[in-house]
């Protein structure tokens, strides 16, 4: 083999293999939240406790959508946060946030 061949097959190699870890980065279905402060709850109900608050610009990953409540992930938590007014489902670049990722076990899902 011509030393130009096994340049030529280590590009193409190399090509390919660039092509590989693009492609696996995933994106994910989230809501975004464009009004200053929006609550984030235990359950999907107003009157449960709050969890804490998504504020202008953030977006959440989706775990499931039933109704109008959409259940996120939140700061390790899953969360319920309320389709309303300005809130709007995505598709968001990359994989989830750290800050909002569960821990899986044997057993089940832990939430820290």
């Amino acid at each position: 083999m011509s030393g130009r061949y096994k340049e030529e097959m280590m590009l193409y190699r190399l090509f390919v293999l660039c092509a590989l870890f693009q492609a696996a980065s995933c994106d994910y279905k989230c809501v975004c939240s464009y009004i200053v402060e929006r609550g984030v709850y235990s359950t999907p109900s107003n009157g449960s406790d709050v969890l804490g608050y998504m504020y202008e610009f953030d977006c959440k990953p989706v775990v499931t959508e039933t109704g109008s409540w959409f259940t996120v992930a939140f700061e390790h938590k899953l969360g319920y946060v309320e389709d309303g007014e300005r809130l709007e489902v995505q598709t968001c670049p990359g994989d989830y946030p750290d800050a909002d990722k569960g821990e899986c076990s044997d057993e089940s899902l832990v939430i820290k």
